[in-house]
């Protein structure tokens, strides 16, 4: 246990204060037993008194360097050192610098506690190392000639020096760890640009000289010494407005870039606690319909606790206040250990003080009584309100500044809190008491809270507010003013906006991973997972199951009872399967009526087919949907790794072969078998016919129209291709994936490219100045070659390259970012406008995406379907739009198939739609007829 107090901060400060008594002890011992003891003639008691009494006043007359959690305090204590080495012997130095430590410390500036006993080692360190310094270069020889001089300038540097190192030693010790790192940089360089020790030494050597003429001529001296002190007060205040203009700076450098909340909160926290020199910071935000605050205290402590179980609980502003809404994404200090409390946060170290009254409507400030803050620890959750009513009132201090809450404390006056509510104020007070653990709930309605001992602003995130806040003044801050008001108000500004950024781009970057009716993971989240833990079991040897689930006739359910119905019964078995199947691994949902879980450490095969069993069953439970009972069946194919393979798509595909296997077979459940694959025959023949149609350019193009939902004019069109194998058509999704694996994709490609071009040209030789669309696959964003190859075709049709969109998934960037990169640039400096398509679905960083040469982005059309009804695609709708904005894109929605997406999309800005509400896909010669006859007056009734 006393292992544990030694590794206290206050333990260590204490440690290090003996040691340097120690030190102390021994040199002086050294220094008696080499120079002998002190003459009794040498030096009389005034002499020694007046020493005493400089060295003490010099603690009246300082200078503090603010130095991250700590500060660097100057005085003009150089004139007595120097007059005293001049002097007296180095033992009497030791003891007057002791007595007029002790005076100085405790009577004028008020230190008690271990800060008393290690700047009194401090001091007594500094005295013995410049006796040190001054004897070994001779200085007592020749104290008052050029010897002398030397000597003293080099004895009162050297005493800097070790006042820097041992305050850094003290800062690391106590606070701050990396503060040995800055010390080479920052502090010793301000050692060597501050004159205030060259110049106090100057006076000291002067003062010496002249003393031994003329006594009083010390007081035309003094004079001199206190216009210094004034001069380097003043350049010392100088200097903490350039820091703070710094520090703001660096804070707002350091946001840049970061993209997790926790990061932020925690970089926002640590910085505004050492800007406004505060001991405590804190962040309160909504979230989950709660008041969230993480906490900053101590030495870089983080807490995590919740402050008010609804958010309607307390409303902002007066009685009777509405729930405020609730901001997305889980806020969490990162690499930081998080204490959380429901319903009873900590609060040791808060400011608890009372306020009374509560925000007028006009604006003007509430003066109401405070407390300071509490530093006890103690408990205040479930206390009634009337048991944390500060007792006291007094005026508080006078700003320019309107509109801050400012609670006035009467001097000499504290607030206490404890249980037994002996401090709470008169019954029948008119006023509306407000928890002491509560003070900044002013600035929750945008009133900021300045206190003598906190201070709390608002912080913007986007339609909600949170609170940022500071208590506890440091020890070189008596009181927090209006300029701590104001750099915190600029620091909350700027967390705010990277907050509300952070949360945006959380948001975006979940519905990318995840289904947006169940909110399961969706397919490329589920093939990363996969990856991951085959991998894991490759190297662990273990085995993971994979497991794809498809319901059986569940078109039935959409055709019969409708899409609402079926969204309903999907969801329902989503939350069946995360609940009882989550824990073994992801449960995920690929779209339409596809689930599939992956089982982490699945064991057997044996045991992993038991457990598809189970999921069967829990799958065909019945489900209540309105007024019905739905009995659903469902087919499970499962594959195991590593024995089926150690690739997740092979793992992926093979269970897709096994599930349709079962439910061709209607048997539920089935492994997979070799055998399953007898699909390949016809994978060959497939290519083999699509080399055969790409060679001979029978494939088809077809164009679906792009339309502006606020004008209905006719903006373009995106070119599709289309094959028919033996008379029937192959769909898309299937023979695309086989060109790009027969390496197709490069011709098909560019047949697509001249046809969409050639049908453009003759549109706008017909007068119709449309644009035309045509989608890149990844393979052809590595190819050197693409940027040429377009080039030419445009020439080769007489078409400007503004006419030619080019649209890439996000993927296909993420796949090779470097390369992607030069295509891309080298693209958009031809010319052509480049567009994401299926844009949230896929994985793309979206801070590298900001910086993409691109000028258009497609919204998928699953996020479009049931824009109206569905709160969750509205929300990412809505987020994409304004990401867009944000960066200057056009955005097109894709998909839309019904009157009121179309309304919604038109009120919220969209740029662009497409869809069936509009036109299928339709051949050339198609096209050209419905431009010419199902528009009025060169534009579509929209």
């Amino acid at each position: 246990m006393a292992g544990e107090g030694v590794r206290t901060p206050s333990a260590r400060v204490l440690t290090l204060s003996a040691a340097l008594t120690l030190v102390v002890v021994v040199v002086q011992a050294a220094m008696w037993r080499l120079l002998g003891p002190p003459s009794p003639q040498g030096a009389g008691l005034l002499l020694l008194g007046s020493l005493a009494l400089l060295f003490a006043l010099a603690e009246r007359f300082t200078v503090k360097f603010p130095v991250r959690r700590g500060a660097h305090t100057m005085s003009l204590s150089e004139i007595p050192l120097v007059l005293s080495l001049l002097m007296i012997h180095p033992v009497l130095l030791v003891l007057v610098r002791l007595v007029g430590a002790l005076a100085g410390l405790i009577v004028l500036r008020g230190h008690r506690g271990s800060k008393l006993v290690f700047n009194t080692a401090l001091y007594l360190t500094q005295a013995t190392m410049a006796a040190v310094v001054f004897y070994a270069l001779g200085g007592v020889a020749d104290p008052y000639g050029p010897r002398g001089w030397v000597a003293a300038f080099a004895a009162t540097f050297v005493a800097d020096l070790v006042s820097i190192v041992l305050i850094s030693a003290v800062i690391a010790l106590h606070d701050d760890s990396q503060e040995w790192r800055r010390l080479l940089s920052a502090d010793v360089k301000e050692l060597l640009q501050m004159p205030l020790v060259a110049v106090s030494t100057t006076l000291a050597l002067v003062t010496a000289l002249l003393v031994r003429q003329q006594i009083w001529a010390a007081l035309l001296l003094g004079v001199l010494v206190f216009a210094t002190y004034r001069v380097f007060d003043r350049y010392a205040q100088q200097t903490r407005t350039h820091q703070q203009v710094e520090d703001l700076y660096r804070f707002t450098s350091s946001l840049d870039g970061l993209t997790d909340a926790g990061e932020v909160a925690r970089t926002v926290l640590g910085q505004a606690r050492d800007v406004v020199r505060a001991e405590e910071a804190a962040l309160i935000v909504p979230q989950d319909g709660r008041l969230v605050r993480v906490r900053l205290h101590g030495r870089e402590e983080f807490d995590l606790a919740t402050v008010t179980e609804r958010l309607d609980s307390h409303p902002a502003g007066s009685v009777g206040g509405t729930p405020a809404p609730t901001a997305p994404g889980g806020l969490r200090p990162v690499g930081e250990p998080v204490t959380s409390s429901s319903g009873s946060p900590r609060v040791d170290g808060e400011p608890v003080t009372s306020s009374s009254g509560s925000s007028r409507a006009d604006g003007e400030p509430v003066i109401a009584a405070s407390g300071s803050p509490r530093t006890g620890g103690e408990a205040v959750s479930g206390t009634p309100v009337s048991e944390h009513v500060a007792v006291g009132a007094g005026a508080g201090p006078v700003s320019s500044i309107s509109g801050i809450d400012r609670d006035a404390v009467a001097p000499g006056v504290k607030a206490h809190v404890s249980g037994s509510g002996d401090d709470a104020a008169p019954n029948g007070s008119d006023s509306q008491a407000v928890g002491d653990d509560e003070w900044w709930q002013p600035a929750r309605t945008g009133t900021p809270v300045l206190r003598p001992d906190a201070i709390a602003v608002p912080v913007r995130l986007g339609d909600l507010t949170g609170v940022l806040y500071v208590a506890e003044c440091m020890a070189d801050t008596p009181t927090f003013t209006d300029d701590h008001l104001r750099l915190l108000q600029a620091m909350a500004s700027h967390a705010g906006g990277a907050l509300s950024e952070v949360r945006l781009l959380e948001r975006l970057r979940h519905t990318a991973a995840h289904d947006p009716l169940t909110d399961l993971p969706n397919r490329q989240r589920y093939l990363a997972d996969l990856q991951e833990a085959t991998d894991a079991a490759v190297a662990d040897g273990g085995t993971v199951g994979v497991l794809l689930l498809d319901l059986d006739r569940f078109k039935d359910v959409n055709d019969g009872l409708g899409h609402d119905t079926g969204d309903d019964l999907l969801r329902q078995i989503g939350r069946r399967l995360e609940e009882r199947y989550g824990r073994h691994g992801t449960v995920s949902r690929f779209g339409g009526d596809e689930f599939a879980l992956i089982i982490r450490d699945g064991g057997s095969q044996e045991a992993i087919v038991a457990l598809a069993e189970d999921v069967r069953r829990t799958v065909e439970m019945p489900a209540p949907v309105g007024d019905l009972d739905l009995d659903v069946q469902v087919s499970i194919g499962v594959c195991v790794a590593p024995e089926h393979g150690t690739d997740a798509d092979l793992l992926l595909r093979r269970a897709d072969l096994a599930m349709y296997a079962a439910k061709d077979s209607r048997c539920g459940i089935r492994v997979y078998r070799p055998e399953d694959d007898h699909d390949t025959a016809r994978r060959l023949a497939l290519m083999a016919g699509l080399r055969v149609a790409v060679d001979a350019g029978t494939l088809t193009v077809v164009y679906q129209p792009k339309v502006d939902p606020a004008t209905g004019s006719v903006l373009g069109a995106e070119a599709l291709v289309r094959w028919q194998h033996d008379g029937r058509p192959v769909p898309p999704d299937e023979f695309i994936p086989l060109a790009e694996q027969a390496r197709l994709i490069g011709p098909l490609t560019r047949h697509v490219l001249d046809t969409a071009l050639a049908d453009c040209a003759t549109w706008r030789g017909l007068g119709h100045a449309l644009t035309v669309a045509v989608n890149l696959s990844p393979d052809m964003l590595t190819d050197p070659a693409l940027t040429g190859q377009i080039e030419q075709a445009l020439c080769r049709h007489g078409m400007p390259p503004e006419a030619l969109t080019l649209e890439i998934t996000e993927n296909a960037i993420m796949a090779d970012p470097t390369n992607s990169r030069r295509t891309l640039d080298a693209l958009h400096g031809l010319g052509v406008k480049l567009s994401i398509d299926d844009f949230g679905t896929g994985h793309s960083s979206l801070g590298r995406l900001a910086h993409l040469p691109i000028h258009e982005v497609k919204i998928d059309k699953s996020f479009v379907r049931h824009i109206v009804t569905d709160r969750t695609r509205r929300a990412v709708t809505d987020a994409a739009l304004q990401l867009a904005r944000a960066l200057d894109l056009t955005v097109v929605a894709e998909g839309v198939e019904e009157q009121d997406e179309l309304d919604y999309l038109r009120r919220h800005g969209c740029h662009a739609i497409q869809g069936y509400l509009i036109s299928k896909p339709i051949p050339p010669v198609e096209f050209l007829t419905w431009l010419t006859t199902t528009r009025t007056g060169g534009r579509l009734t929209v």
